[in-house]
Parts: C-alpha cells; structure tokens; sequence
C-alpha cells in the first residue's frame, strides 16, 4: 500500500510541474501600448538614430545634441489619434556656435518619408530655452493611426547662401502635438460616388419617392449626403450623415429640383476627416402612381 501510494503522491507531483510548465509557456507576453504623440516628448529618447548624439538635463529629461546637417533621430510608436494640428519644439543654440539656422522637418514612417512640419531654428540663444510652434501641413492634420515620428535636420544649406561653417550648436530639448479638432478634407481619402436615384412609389405610405444608392466604401465610419436646390450648393437644404447603409430614400414634390452629393468620412477622437464630395447629380420630382407597387 505505501509503494502504491508513493506512486500516486509522484504522478501527481509529475501532473502538478506539467500544468504548471504549460500555465508559464502559455502566457501571452505584454502587448505593445502605441505611445501618445500629443505628451512631452524628450527628443534624448529616441530609439534609433543617425550623427545625433543626446546630454542629460535631469533623470527625466534628455536632449539632442551635436545636431548636423542630414542627421535624424527615431521615435517609435506614436498613436495620432485625431490628427496633428500643432508642432511645438523647444530649443537653444550655443552662443560660440555658427549663425546657421537649421531646418528642423518633422517625417512620419522613415527619414525620408512625408513631411508633416518643418520649423527654422535660427539665432544664438545661449542658455536661454526657446519655444516654436508651427502648424502641420495637410497631410499631417489628417495623420490617424500609429506612426513613427522623425526629426530630420537640414544645417545651413537652402537656408544661407553664404555659409561657410555648418556645425549648428544645437540642443533641442521636448517637443509634442495638438490634437486636431473638428473637420478637415483629405483629397486621398477613398470617396464614393452615386450609382442610381431610381423613381419609385411607396404605396404603403402613398408617396412618391427616389431611391438614391451610392458606392460602399470600406475603412470608413460612414457617409455624409448634402443636397441643395442650386448647382453651387450655395443654398443647402439640407445635411445627413448615414453609417451601415448605402441608399435612403428621397421625398421630393412634382416639379421640385434637388442637387445631391455624398462623400465618405471617418472619426477618430475629436476630428472628423472628410473625402471630398462626389459628383452632383440632379434629380427631379416626378407625378406619383399606385401602379408601381415597391413597398
């Protein structure tokens, strides 16, 4: 009995290390957080980098330095999540140093790739820090997602003619950005176009109606329709936005004229970005009929 119950207390303990062994190995590792672009930011924390070199100003704070011309610094995993309004960057410039200015060009994805603000950074201003702030061009107001932000630097060239000495004496201390609010158009953002304003008779609500249909468009919250009794659109009369669907229903009186068009759009925190609109397509109102029963 107690060679059969040692048995049974081992193959326990045996089962016990084996749970145990695949509780461990099965553990998901710590997802990545995307970080937020709209913090401080200490342009000393970068993750890769080419010619910077970074100085410690406290336990929290690091700044570049040594800043040439074609230098860049890396920050990984930005989530701009309603778009870049703003660039502010703080920064000084050793009064020993050269008089160049130096072209700071904010890049998202690579060193090479999409500008998304460019600030100069002139003047000898000694120990003192100095506060910019410019506002991001288009493509960068409607910048959504997760990014990686560079800070690429031009010294001199294309911005003094007569430059002679290129070392910059640069220190940038932090920089972040502004959220963008409200609405912007994206002229590359996917938009959709009408594909039919059928004439019908709603005979369950005795009405005429036209069915209007429009383009599915994938990646988007949802669609915004605007319709006028002018071409131009200079008098709207009125302004929908529909998610889920790609028709509605148009009530219009015999002899009436409406201009419509429709364009896609997508939330993201407080922006909306918009497509642009459509083609306009006219539709009259036409005499209604029983005879065409469709609903």
């Amino acid at each position: 009995m107690r060679r059969i119950s040692r048995r049974i207390t081992a193959l326990c303990l045996a089962l016990v290390m084996a749970l145990a062994i695949c509780i461990t190995v099965g553990e998901p590792a710590e997802a990545a957080t995307a970080k937020s672009p709209y913090n401080m930011i200490s342009s000393g924390d970068y993750t890769d980098g080419k010619g910077v070199g970074y100085e410690s100003y406290s336990a929290t704070f690091k700044g570049l330095y040594k800043v040439d011309d074609g230098d860049w610094a890396k920050y990984a995993g930005y989530n701009f999540s309603s778009g870049a309004k703003q660039f502010t960057v703080r920064y000084k410039k050793d009064t020993a140093s050269s008089a160049a200015t130096v072209c700071l060009k904010v890049r998202v994805d690579s060193p090479t790739g999409k500008i998304i603000a460019s600030v100069n950074l002139s003047g000898k201003t000694g120990s003192t820090w100095v506060t910019k702030e410019v506002s991001c061009n288009e493509y960068g107001q409607t910048l959504l997602g997760k990014h990686d932000i560079y800070l690429t630097f031009v010294v001199g060239k294309g911005v003094q003619k007569d430059l002679t000495d290129v070392t910059s004496g640069l220190h940038v201390g932090k920089f972040y950005f502004t959220r963008k609010s409200g609405g912007i158009v994206d002229k590359n953002m996917s938009g959709t176009t009408v594909t039919s304003t059928a004439f019908r008779y709603w005979i369950q609500y005795d009405q005429p109606v036209h069915l209007l249909k429009w383009n599915a468009v994938s990646g988007v919250t949802g669609y915004e329709m605007s319709i006028s009794t002018k071409p131009d659109f200079s008098a709207t009369v009125h302004k929908k936005q529909f998610t889920g669907v790609t028709q509605c229903n148009l009530y219009l009186k015999q002899g009436a004229v409406w201009y419509v068009r429709i364009r896609t759009f997508k939330k993201s925190g407080n922006l909306t970005v918009y497509s642009n609109w459509s083609p306009t397509v006219k539709v009259v109102g036409k005499k209604g009929h029983a005879t065409k029963k469709t609903g």
